[in-house]
């Protein structure tokens, strides 16, 4: 199966992403030692366990009912 996203739609969700303070973690980041906050050590840290300020800009691929592209991005 091929999907194709619109470019100029992508080009301004990933600049939107970019542009964003905070990101939201995958569920592998939730769990990765690297993007957790100083000091926590938790075996199963939760999202207020997360510095979000260490998630990279990304856009995720997401299938529930279609196929889209999100910016797990916080205000």
């Amino acid at each position: 199966m091929k999907l194709h996203f619109d470019h100029a739609l992508v080009a301004r969700l990933l600049a939107h992403a970019q542009a964003a303070s905070e990101h939201s973690p995958t569920y592998d980041q939730l769990v990765d030692p690297v993007f957790l906050k100083a000091g926590v050590s938790s075996r199963h840290p939760t999202g207020a366990d997360v510095d979000r300020t260490k998630i990279p800009a990304g856009l995720m691929l997401v299938g529930d009912h279609g196929v889209y592209l999100s910016a797990p991005v916080r205000r």
